[in-house]
């Protein structure tokens, strides 16, 4: 009865759905859940709060560690993309298949070992053993590397906090809200992806001699900063 009053307060306030509302609820007791399932692994194994990895690659790193967690959590949920978008299909499609046929199409492989493992731990269970993402979660949380049982636990653990301001654009249907932000995850790592060559460029062009290899290191360099420049307005339309 309190939360179907506050839905209805909540709607009436900023003037939109009550069911829009309760899948926000339902999203955030579900994050509880994932946190409380995190705290009771690491209370049980206190060796995880210890468990540290430093990622190889720090630029790839928040952006893998984003998809990871997309992977983890909503994994089997359905994006339903509007008429007319270039990722619409009729039925929907869930997340681990927008994202893991977008990542196999591009040939990618996470650059940091320890999230590669968790990904391709998760596309076995999930695909091949046919487990549910709760599941998958908790098996990682149980499994004998210990460190990756750390990370996984950190990544299911929601750090978004909802403030006033963010109230209402919070407020949105749940496969409107992952239709927005994973294909939005795709473009921050293939943005991530330049930014990463571009440093390890610029670490190469410091240490070649080579008047011909420094002129196609600048050159590449600068297609680069190109296509960042234009995944970075694709992202802002």
């Amino acid at each position: 009865v309190t939360r179907s009053v506050f839905a209805r307060e909540v709607a009436e306030k900023f003037g939109i759905e009550e069911n829009i509302i309760f899948n926000r609820i339902g999203r955030r007791q579900k994050a509880v859940q994932n946190k409380q399932q995190a705290e009771r692994a690491i209370e049980a194994n206190p060796e995880l709060a210890k468990a540290g990895y430093k990622p190889e690659n720090e630029i790839l790193a928040p952006t893998e560690a984003e998809l990871l967690n997309f992977l983890l959590r909503y994994g089997s949920k359905v994006l339903n993309f509007p008429y007319g978008s270039q990722f619409y299909e009729e039925s929907g499609i869930s997340v681990a298949d927008f994202i893991v046929n977008a990542l196999e199409e591009d040939g990618y492989v996470m650059a940091n070992s320890r999230y590669e493992s968790i990904c391709s731990a998760f596309k076995t269970m999930y695909y091949d053993q046919g487990l549910d993402c709760e599941m998958i979660v908790r098996k990682l949380l149980d499994g004998e590397d210990r460190v990756i049982a750390s990370i996984v636990a950190d990544l299911v653990i929601d750090r978004y906090e909802i403030t006033s301001d963010k109230m209402k654009s919070a407020l949105t249907a749940e496969s409107s809200w992952l239709a927005n932000y994973v294909p939005q995850s795709l473009l921050n790592l293939a943005e991530k992806r330049l930014e990463s060559r571009v440093a390890e460029l610029k670490k190469e062009i410091l240490t070649v001699q080579d008047r011909e290899r420094q002129v196609e290191i600048l050159k590449e360099i600068t297609q680069n900063q190109n296509s960042i420049k234009k995944i970075k307005e694709k992202k802002i339309n």
